[in-house]
């Protein structure tokens, strides 16, 4: 009864103060959760539902509203038996590789079902690093090239048959690997010829493997990540000017250098979401990196956006259509596997709404809030274990951010 008369007073409160508040600032910060606190984690991809997959140790993880369930390795003879998460799609298809008595497969784990991933010819090898809302799986596979060799392919594997496609059309393609597929089966990657190496490339069913070629001053490419608007990220290289990220448009066929941190040498871009926000790291001289991000074509290093200004994000590896970010952060000199919240997002969408008030004013003063509760639903912004009137300030800061 006490806690139903809280609520109505907040809902009079927050509502009377709110309708008049405008989000000023395009720069959401960020709270900062800690996926495991025993620091085996390494996070590869968030999804829409802010389900997160990656390494633990030689197993791989799901985390999932807090909880943390363990993918094991297969058991094998070797002794180097291991299985890596790269990707987990909308549906919570997972892919990825396993080794498995010297053998390196690609899978999908679907409704708790591990399926291995064929190569193109025979037992030969596969790897996967990306799946779409369909269900269609991109990596790497192998064929036999001249003289009984393997080749490695750039591969797309069908849904929901699994049968493996090679996509590498270039001619006098040497190697191929695929990175990232979009929800309309565009593919990007890199693959190497006789002629020369490492350059990025996007794929479609029409128009087959296209080279999308390297930054000016630069002689090697990667794409690393494609949305659904045709737009891709990677970095560009070479031996002198060490790493640049670039934004690659395909609607215009064009390839931008996105730059680097202040002070930095070196960057990657990670990932693109459907908003044009990209994350990735930029890289100091002494091989340090920081956690940045992309808005407009502009670069801002994270640590200039936390709520709490102890951490320092050192990886930004994949972002949601939401704003949701996984990495790597410290805090106290110990890296963490971390996700990334925009302050006042209380539900699985990409503003701070009714919808948001409406989950933090079921969590009003509550005082048992830590990870396990996933801080009370993430009510308890600043994470001192309550959900109050501080809390309060921080939802209405950032009101109506997002829209």
């Amino acid at each position: 009864m006490k806690r139903d008369t809280l609520k109505i007073a907040l809902t009079v409160i927050l509502s009377s103060f709110l309708i008049n508040i405008s989000f000023a600032d395009n720069l959401s910060k960020y709270t900062v959760t800690i996926l495991e606190p025993n620091r085996t984690a390494y996070p590869y991809c968030i999804n829409d539902n802010s389900q997160i997959v990656g390494t633990y140790g030689d197993d791989s993880f799901l985390w999932d509203n807090g909880n943390l369930t363990i993918i094991n390795k297969p058991v094998g003879t070797s002794g180097m038996e291991y299985i890596t998460a790269r990707a987990i799609n909308n549906n919570g298809q997972i892919t990825g590789e396993f080794s498995k008595n010297y053998s390196l497969k690609g899978f999908v784990l679907e409704n708790s079902t591990l399926i291995t991933l064929p190569s193109i010819e025979d037992d030969l090898l596969s790897s996967a690093h990306s799946i779409n809302n369909k269900g269609y799986a991109v990596g790497r596979a192998q064929r036999w090239g001249s003289g009984a060799m393997s080749t490695n392919r750039a591969c797309l594997w069908s849904h929901p048959e699994y049968n493996a496609f090679d996509i590498s059309t270039v001619p006098n393609t040497t190697f191929g690997l695929a990175y990232s597929i979009n929800d309309n089966n565009e593919i990007v990657g890199y693959f190497s010829t006789s002629d020369f190496s490492d350059h990025a490339f996007i794929y479609d069913y029409v128009n087959g493997m296209k080279d999308i070629g390297v930054l000016p001053g630069y002689s090697t490419s990667r794409a690393l990540s494609i949305n659904n608007n045709s737009q891709a990220v990677g970095y560009s290289s070479n031996t002198s000017a060490g790493r640049h990220a670039f934004f690659y448009d395909n609607n215009t066929d064009t390839m931008t250098d996105i730059g680097v941190l202040q002070g930095a040498v070196k960057s990657t871009a990670y990932q693109i979401n459907d908003n044009e926000i990209i994350v990735g790291i930029s890289t100091w001289p002494d091989n340090s990196t920081r956690g940045c991000i992309w808005i407009d074509g502009q670069i801002y290093d994270f640590n200039g956006l936390l709520f709490n200004p102890n951490w320092t994000i050192t990886i930004a590896r994949s972002i949601n259509k939401n704003g949701r970010i996984v990495g790597k952060g410290l805090l106290d000199g110990l890296e963490y596997a971390v996700l990334l919240t925009p302050l006042g997002r209380l539900d699985n969408d990409s503003d701070v709404d009714n919808f948001d008030y409406v989950i933090f004013s079921s969590n009003w003063k509550r005082t048992d809030c830590n990870s396990l509760n996933n801080w009370c639903n993430n009510a308890d912004f600043d994470r001192n274990g309550n959900v109050n009137n501080a809390d309060l300030s921080i939802l209405c800061d950032n009101w109506l951010a997002g829209l």
